[in-house]
């Protein structure tokens, strides 16, 4: 829904940023999982009542993830790739919201028995 806005702004940094990475040993495979290993964090954070921390985790999340495209590009992109990447994603879409359900439980009372 944003794309059209948005990726005017972040594509030439990311497409300038993958390259260079890529020269200096960042896999593609590699930061999708560090990307994906990032947004569950995020979704962590939020869920623990600190959406602050995880605001900042889902943003270095998907600056990841539009980092993991640009790698690719600057070596080779390849079917597993893209399959982890949308499989990483979709997990991610998932757990951002579940952490805001789970933030929003009513607390727990212990029943201890005497």
């Amino acid at each position: 829904m944003l794309d059209a806005f948005v990726r005017p702004m972040i594509d030439p940094p990311l497409n300038a940023t993958g390259p260079w990475l890529a020269r200096h040993g960042a896999g593609a495979n590699t930061v999708t999982l560090a990307g994906f290993a990032l947004g569950i964090a995020g979704a962590a954070a939020i869920a623990l009542h600190h959406p602050l921390v995880g605001l900042i985790f889902v943003i270095a999340s998907r600056i990841a993830d539009g980092l993991d495209g640009a790698i690719a590009r600057a070596t080779r992109p390849s079917d597993m790739g893209g399959y982890l990447d949308i499989v990483c994603d979709f997990l991610f879409y998932g757990a951002v919201p579940f952490a805001f359900v789970v933030a929003d439980l009513p607390p727990t009372r212990s029943r201890v028995r005497r």
